[in-house]
């Protein structure tokens, strides 16, 4: 297993690796400056890879840091992108579902003792001590030698030509043609985290099986359950035509089909009255169902799984057909046996103690916050 994920690594690793060559003046930890970016234009600016057309970032804010996480800066560039990335969490975090205008009163409006702009400010900081965290533990085990952004942007540039010249080529990639800046930072973070699981597990003994089954109880709910099995009674209804108004009469029929069973109409009876052809028709969906065929087949099961006890839905099917879907059981299925997953248990396990190490060194990394540079940045 552990050979598997290691090869699954090699591409996105190479990919940042090779740009670690940091800032000869200011050391690999430091951000670089304007040489070690992706290229300098003659306003000064740094052209982003694949995003060029449509972004561009001051160089300034690739040297330029707002905090110092154990000594190694989070770039202005960094935060800015992070806290463009967490607008949505501060606005959903300070309306709930109760829509309010974005604008520049929204953020710097106080709420429950606190402004959308400083929450905002505030998570951002977090996400990047952690992300400043994760890189330099894998600078610490030799998987990248540099954890500026601007080696980031710069491997990011690296790929997308690797990949303008392959297609150029004729010869196979694989993903994007070209990779976005945010898809490639979640890919190579992802990666990276795999990558340094990995040598965490060369460091310790691995879990006995007995550790591996009391984790597998505790994790199983989430990861191992099966689905449930359901079980659907419906009504179809097909339209007696493909006019609009032979939509409207089959979908009026429909909405009257569902008061009568909303009013507790025995479905038999009310399926007598509308069907197509009178009759009830029943689905099971769950772990021991008949394999899905077709796209429709698909659709009607996802409802089905989704669908509580006693609810009804309504669904389009083949050849405009509509359905009145009713569930009328739903039973547990339980959970994959620990045999069946005892290489998935393991890996998550290894997740488990990656993460109980990133949290330990969040909680006692040294972070220094430049206050000019804090002050500097707004949310607008």
């Amino acid at each position: 297993m552990r050979r598997t994920c290691l090869a699954i690594l090699a591409f996105a690793l190479c990919a940042f690796g090779a740009v670690g060559l940091g800032s000869p003046e200011t050391g690999n930890n430091a951000e670089p400056g304007p040489n070690c970016a992706t290229g300098e234009t003659s306003r000064g600016e740094t052209k982003l890879p694949s995003e060029s057309a449509h972004a561009r970032l001051p160089t300034e804010t690739l040297t330029r840091w707002v905090a110092k996480v154990d000594g190694d800066p989070i770039s202005v560039a960094l935060f800015e992108r992070r806290l463009a990335a967490n607008r949505s969490a501060a606005y959903l975090r300070f309306t709930g579902t109760k829509p309010m205008a974005l604008d520049e009163t929204f953020w710097t409006t106080e709420r429950d003792g606190q402004t959308p702009a400083a929450w905002l400010k505030q998570r951002t900081l977090k996400d990047c001590v952690r992300i400043k965290v994760e890189l330099g533990l894998g600078k610490r085990y030799g998987l990248i030698p540099d954890t500026s952004y601007a080696a980031f942007l710069k491997a990011l540039d690296r790929e997308n030509e690797r990949r303008r010249v392959a297609l150029a080529r004729g010869e196979p990639i694989y993903g994007p043609e070209q990779y976005r800046e945010r898809e490639f930072f979640v890919y190579v973070m992802s990666n990276l985290r795999l990558a340094v699981a990995n040598k965490l597990a060369e460091e310790v003994p691995p879990p006995s099986e007995e550790e591996l089954r009391e984790f597998y109880e505790t994790v199983k709910g989430e990861h191992f359950r099966l689905d449930d099995e359901v079980k659907i009674q419906g009504i179809k209804v097909t339209p007696k035509g493909t006019e609009s108004a032979a939509q409207a009469a089959a979908r009026t029929r429909l909405e009257e089909a569902r008061k009568r069973l909303e009013s507790g109409d025995d479905i038999h009876a009310v399926a007598a009255e509308y069907d197509d052809e009178g009759k009830v028709r029943e689905w099971v969906f769950g772990p021991a169902a008949a394999p899905i065929r077709t796209r429709w087949r698909a659709e009607l099961r996802d409802t089905a799984l989704a669908m509580h006890e006693g609810e009804l839905r309504q669904l389009t099917g083949m050849e405009n057909a509509l359905y009145l879907m009713k569930c009328v059981e739903r039973r547990p299925s339980g959970y994959r046996p620990f045999e069946q997953t005892k290489d998935a248990v393991a890996l998550l396990h290894l997740q488990r103690k990656y993460e109980d190490m990133v949290d330990k060194r969040v909680k006692s990394a040294r972070v220094e916050i430049n206050q000019v540079e804090w002050d500097r940045i707004e949310v607008k």
